[in-house]
């Protein structure tokens, strides 16, 4: 993969397990912290992007007492490879405008967008994308890995005849479906 750790095999495990290790520690980490502060309450804060999993869109900026913190119930790590966190929360000064960073996935890019849950993120998605144009931007993020494996394949095939990049592979994968 891109990031030269997916797939299968010795490196990805031990990054798999390095990675969710340190999840775990962080979260810890910073649950020992609310309560040696006195906090009463956390947020949850997940990714603003197309990865992130239904339970981490679902968990998006609820609060819980830290008294009741259960991982994988209401405190991250939700499951393998869990990107949400968490961060202090008191109504009436953590709460309110703000901002927070999102994916925007016509660039690709992180982008700063007005505090808000995943929900209304993705909602306000869809209105400005239109459903459909959405939908497909969603699925073409969320099979990269084996649409790449299967561009792959079709460029050992296909040669010179076969799509010139992966970017374009997926434009016709998804966009221009009769032509795939």
């Amino acid at each position: 993969g891109k990031d030269g750790v997916k797939g299968t095999g010795k490196k990805y495990e031990a990054y798999r397990l390095l990675y969710n290790e340190s999840s775990y520690a962080t979260g810890q980490a910073n649950l020992d912290a609310y309560k040696a502060d006195g906090l009463e309450e956390y947020e949850i804060i997940a990714t603003l992007d197309f990865k992130t999993s239904e339970i981490c869109r679902e968990q998006d900026s609820k609060h819980y007492p830290v008294s009741e913190a259960v991982t994988g119930v209401n405190f991250p790590p939700f499951h393998v490879n869990c990107r949400t966190t968490t961060a202090p929360y008191m109504e009436g000064i953590t709460t309110g405008k703000g901002t927070r960073m999102a994916r925007d996935p016509v660039t690709g890019k992180s982008v700063r967008v007005e505090k808000q849950t995943y929900q209304q993120w993705h909602a306000g998605l869809a209105s400005r994308m239109g459903e459909d144009r959405l939908a497909k931007a969603e699925k073409m993020v969320q099979n990269e890995t084996g649409d790449l494996r299967q561009y792959k394949k079709y460029r050992a095939v296909l040669g010179k005849d076969a799509p010139k990049s992966f970017a374009s592979f997926q434009d016709l994968k998804y966009n221009k479906s009769k032509d795939y």
